[in-house]
This record gives C-alpha cells, structure tokens and sequence, in this order.
C-alpha cells in the first residue's frame, strides 16, 4: 500500500446534520483501499481530532506517511498535531479552483489546467521556470497562491514526502458519489450500507485473485505495462 491517505469529508442529507468522512489509500494496482471511515458532527478541531486519534490507532505516525486533503484549517491542524512526523500535501485540484477563481479576462479552465501541470512538474530548475511564466502572464492568481498556500504543499518537486501519482482528494471523492443516496440515511442504516458496500468490493476482489495464474508474481497493472514494454520478470 502506498503510504499516502487521501482524507475528505462531505455533507449528510438527513435532517440531522453532519459529514460523513473517509480515508482511502491506493494499492499497487491502483485501486482505491478503504481504510476508515466515521460520522462526525461537523469538520471542526474536536471531530477532526477525535477521527484522527482513532486512526492512529490503526495507521501509526510515521515520516513516510503523506495526507492528502483540502485546506479546511481545522482538519489540518488535527493532523499536525496528531501525526507530526507525516508530511500534508494540499490537493491541487480543489487548489486550482480557487487559482481560476482569482483572474479575469482570461479563460479561466486554461488557467486552471496550467496551474494543475506546474504542480505537476518533476524538477526544480523546470517547475522555477514556468512557474516564473504563470506569474507573469496571471500575477493576480500567482499572488493568490503565494499567500494561501506554501508550494511545498502543492508543488510535486518541492513536496518533502513521497506522494507517487496521488495529488488530488478525487479518489474520496468518488466514495462519496458511491454513497450519495446513503447519505440521506440515518446513522444505522446508513453505517450498514458502507459496510456492506465495503465487504462486496473485498470478495469481488478476492474472487478476482483467485482467478489469476499463482505464478504471476506483480499486480496486474505491472504486469500488463512489462509486457507492453517487453519486460517480464525473467525475460
């Protein structure tokens, strides 16, 4: 498992209130991993830290461990003070909404999308010089960045953590579409639905191994790109 956890949290519909929140993480073969997830009364300091401590529990603090979320403030600092030695990484596409939102007279996807590909860059002498070129040509947004968020937290070259291809909150974001009718639900019912959801994708997974060959020795997104590449183990 890679040792990033993407943590989101989106409204309930129930007349009762709250958000329903998860923590997914990616196996080798990219799959999305459910690792918790926890209904709390609001995203504020006392719930945050309350999931958080429980996760601890389960997932302990490491240098080697990356969250990746939005920039809500009391999420973040449940985080620092929880795991302190896990680094936090700000999800570029939730930053980049606000980016576009802070230029004019521009076409705002185009400034959006750029914003998305800097982050992207792997090199520091490369990122310094088309992020010199986005300030330029859009000084508005670049201000905007420069005072909301540090670019370690954004930036793929400048990050201190291992963070591999995960650079969006996306991932939860699909958990919350799977579960948008439960979300009306209330609290046992709809607890139920996630778990049975849950424990579905674990035996179809499981069902889907015992199907391979015992002899494959990668997940099949590996393997499948050495054999387009010519390069299986052996050969």
């Amino acid at each position: 498992m890679r040792k990033v956890v993407t943590v989101d949290a989106t409204f309930l519909k129930n007349g009762y209130g709250g958000v329903l929140v998860f923590a997914t993480a990616q196996d080798p073969n990219r799959h999305h991993y459910p690792l918790a997830f926890g209904v709390l009364d609001g995203e504020n300091k006392d719930s945050w830290s309350w999931f958080f401590e429980m996760f601890k529990t389960v997932v302990p603090d490491s240098s080697e461990l990356v969250f990746m979320s939005d920039r809500n403030g009391s999420l973040i600092n449940a985080i620092a003070n929880v795991f302190p030695k896990a680094h936090h990484a700000h999800c570029i596409w939730h930053l980049a909404q606000n980016v576009k939102g802070h230029v004019s007279n521009v076409n705002k996807e185009i400034v959006q999308w750029r914003f998305m590909d800097i982050a992207r860059i792997y090199t520091v002498p490369e990122f310094d010089a088309e992020y010199s070129a986005f300030k330029n040509r859009y000084p508005s947004a670049a201000k905007y960045l420069e005072e909301s968020s540090e670019k370690e937290k954004w930036a793929r070259c400048w990050f201190p953590g291992d963070r591999y291809n995960i650079d969006t909150s996306n991932v939860v974001e699909s958990m919350n579409s799977v579960f948008k009718d439960a979300r009306k639900y209330s609290l046992i019912p709809l607890v139920d639905t996630i778990i049975k959801k849950t424990a579905d994708w674990f035996n179809e997974h499981r069902k889907e191994t015992v199907r391979g060959s015992s002899e494959r020795k990668l997940v099949p997104l590996v393997e499948n790109l050495c054999m387009t590449h010519g390069r299986l183990p052996g050969n």
